[in-house]
């Protein structure tokens, strides 16, 4: 049983055999490392016990072997915001708002979470602006995100500049449906 192998690696660290622990816990990924939950189970220990290096070495063998760089990352941004690791925390999170376009509320709502100074706010809005061309899908959102980081800042004049830009693309994107309808009507 998986939780019960997670749960004496616990017990060993718990007990201040952390390489023992480590070992343990490194064991149970390669024994099953098909198995999703074994990546879920033994990164989750691992953070509860504040091993971040660890935590993350894991959850990227985990997208190694499954082929798959979307998965943890909600994981993943929570490790980097707790280490302060404000670029690579908020690319995870453009990293899912490109699969999920939709999702922008919840996303702010996380960049708003963790930019509580003005120092975390402008190193998450940085790499936000340097983003946006490489993330063309998704820049309208990205003008957004900006757009409420800055509000709450009370920078206001930089906030109004990205909800310009916003109201510009949507603009775009409007037009260009229309004229596509004006064409598919004259056929």
């Amino acid at each position: 049983d998986l939780r019960y192998e997670v749960d004496l690696a616990e017990i060993e660290f718990l007990k201040g055999h952390e390489k023992k622990a480590l070992t343990h816990w490194k064991r149970i990924i390669t024994e099953n490392s098909k198995n999703h939950q074994a990546y879920s189970l033994v990164g989750s220990a691992l953070m509860e016990h504040h091993l971040y290096d660890e935590a993350i070495n894991i959850y990227k063998q985990a997208r190694k072997t499954f082929k798959d760089s979307n998965i943890y990352i909600f994981e993943m941004a929570n490790i980097y915001a707790l280490r302060s690791e404000y670029k690579p925390f908020t690319l995870e999170y453009l990293k899912y708002l490109q699969k999920n376009p939709g999702r922008i509320s919840l996303i702010e709502s996380r960049f708003a979470s963790v930019a509580k100074t003005a120092e975390i706010s402008d190193e998450i809005s940085k790499t936000l602006k340097n983003e946006i061309n490489s993330n063309a899908a998704i820049s309208k959102e990205i003008y957004q995100i900006l757009g409420g980081l800055f509000t709450r800042q009370k920078k206001y004049k930089e906030a109004f500049s990205f909800y310009l830009k916003l109201e510009n693309e949507n603009e775009n994107g409007t037009i260009k449906r229309e004229k596509a309808q004006i064409r598919g009507q004259a056929l």
